[in-house]
C-alpha cells in the first residue's frame, strides 16, 4: 500500500503547484473597464470641464475611474478604474484598481461620478498602482485646471489634478478618506499571475487590443492642443 500513497501524495503535490502557477492571460477580461475609460474621456472632454492639452502632455500618466457614492444619512463611495502611464513608446498597458471610502456629513441620493486623475509624477502613479492608499494623506490633489489658467500658464504644482463629472441626485455630501487599491485579482486574470504591476506600467506588457481607441483618442487630445 505505501508505493501507491506515495504516488498519491505525488499526484496530489503537483496539481497543486499546477493550480498555483502561471495561468494563462484573458486580455478580454477589462474589456469593461476600459470601455468606460473610453467615455469618461469622451464626456469629459465634451462638457465645460474639459482637460486642457497641455494638462495632458505634462502629465506622467493617467487613472480613470467610475464611482458610485451616496446612501441615506452617512454614506460612502465604491468604485473601480484604471492606471495607465507614459512610456518611451507610448502608453502603457492599463492596471486595474479599486476605490472607495466613507463621507463626512449627511448626505441624501445616490450618484454616479467619473473621474480622471491626471497623474504629474511618480509618486502620484505609485498612489493608483500599491496596497490600500488614502490618496488625501499620501498625494497632494487638486482640482484639475481650466483652459484659462493652461493658456496663461498658471497650472498649479500638484501631484494629482482632479477632473470629475457627475449625475443622479445628491445632495450636502463632503466625501473624505478616499482609498486606492491596486486591484491584483484582475491583474492576474488580464496579464497572468507572474506578471507584476511595474512591468505593466513600465510598457514591458503589451496592452489589450482594445485599449487602442482609447490611446488614440488622448493622443488626438495632446496633438490638437499643438495645432
Amino acid at each position: 500500500m505505501k508505493p501507491i500513497t506515495t504516488t498519491l501524495l505525488a499526484f496530489s503535490l503537483i496539481a497543486s503547484a499546477y493550480a498555483d502557477g502561471p495561468k494563462g492571460p484573458e486580455p478580454k477580461a477589462m474589456d469593461e473597464l476600459i470601455v468606460k475609460a473610453e467615455s469618461t474621456v469622451n464626456l469629459m472632454q465634451a462638457s465645460k470641464k474639459s482637460i486642457p492639452a497641455v494638462v495632458l502632455q505634462d502629465c506622467k500618466g493617467l487613472a480613470i475611474a467610475s464611482v458610485t457614492r451616496g446612501g441615506i444619512g452617512i454614506g460612502g463611495q465604491k468604485g473601480e478604474g484604471i492606471v495607465i502611464a507614459k512610456t518611451d513608446e507610448g502608453w502603457s498597458a492599463p492596471s486595474a484598481f479599486d476605490t472607495g471610502g466613507g463621507s463626512l456629513g449627511l448626505q441624501l441620493g445616490v450618484e454616479t461620478v467619473q473621474y480622471v486623475y491626471v497623474l504629474n509624477t511618480d509618486a502620484a502613479i505609485l498612489s493608483f498602482t500599491g496596497d490600500k492608499v488614502e490618496l488625501d494623506a499620501k498625494a497632494s490633489a487638486t482640482a484639475g485646471p481650466d483652459h484659462a489658467a493652461a493658456a496663461n500658464d498658471k497650472l498649479p504644482k500638484s501631484d494629482i489634478y482632479i477632473y470629475a463629472l457627475t449625475d443622479g441626485a445628491f445632495a450636502g455630501a463632503t466625501v473624505g478618506g478616499v482609498y486606492v487599491k491596486l486591484d491584483i485579482d484582475l491583474n492576474n486574470q488580464v496579464y497572468s499571475n507572474i506578471v507584476k504591476v511595474n512591468q505593466i506600467i513600465s510598457g514591458e506588457v503589451p496592452a489589450p487590443p482594445i485599449t487602442k481607441d482609447l490611446y488614440d483618442q488622448l493622443d488626438a487630445i495632446m496633438t490638437k492642443g499643438d495645432e
